[in-house]
């Protein structure tokens, strides 16, 4: 097994994606091999519902998954191009694997506002984020705090969906959910407690006043230089 996965993600696959730099590069190959590796132990007992050429191109969507994981950029259409598969059967299948695995990968505000629409909340939803994370160490000084990992994806998901919600955009709550593969209890219980430990229309206050001070001063500057 040691030998197959060694052959299976080589530096040449690797190399093929264009990731220049020497650790990232290396980063990417240990843990594709190490994906590679839980999903043959996976499908032993769960099948899944991957394609019958999968073992084909396996190795590239564990590559694919390590970049996501280590945020490095990863050439999607040159990866589907080298499987011999259109992006759709590309994508069901590595969106199986994800499932198989149980993974998930870092949730940036940025592309939550791009995919949902919401456009313009991403630095409210930053502050909410940091506010909640200050107050609920305040409130909950008996807490272990060294067992809560605030970087994970579920308080990105809760207070971007808060500062939707009070912003008044329409957003699906149960797309959501299942797109950012949360859990569902662990997002109402968490909603909950963001919305104990903050204040978030004292936030969006704030915002516009300071969007409001913004624009008065980018306006004076545009007045000036028309007087000139």
């Amino acid at each position: 097994m040691f030998r197959f996965i060694q052959e299976s993600i080589s530096d040449k696959l690797i190399d093929k994606f264009q990731i220049e730099k020497p650790n990232e590069k290396q980063k990417v190959l240990s843990s594709s091999r190490d994906f590679l590796r839980k999903l043959h132990s996976t499908l032993k007992t769960n099948t899944g519902h991957l394609p019958p050429n999968f073992s084909l191109y396996e190795a590239i969507v564990c590559v694919e998954i390590a970049c996501k994981k280590l945020e490095i950029p990863f050439a999607r259409e040159l990866a589907v191009q080298l499987t011999g598969n259109n992006a759709k059967e590309y994508q069901q299948a590595f969106q199986e694997v994800i499932n198989l695995l149980n993974i998930t990968f870092p949730v940036k505000f940025s592309e939550l506002c791009v995919k949902f629409g919401c456009h313009g909340i991403q630095g409210t939803c930053e502050k909410l984020l940091a506010q909640y994370e200050e107050n609920f160490k305040k409130n909950n000084p008996k807490i272990d705090l060294t067992k809560i990992d605030f970087t994970r994806p579920i308080f990105r998901v809760v207070t971007f969906y808060l500062t939707a919600l009070h912003c008044k955009l329409k957003i699906d709550k149960k797309q959501l959910i299942s797109e950012s593969k949360v859990n569902e209890r662990q997002f109402s219980d968490i909603l909950e407690s963001v919305k104990s430990n903050c204040n978030l229309a004292s936030l969006l206050k704030d915002d516009k006043k300071k969007n409001k001070k913004e624009g008065e001063k980018e306006n004076n500057k545009n007045t000036k230089k028309k007087k000139k």
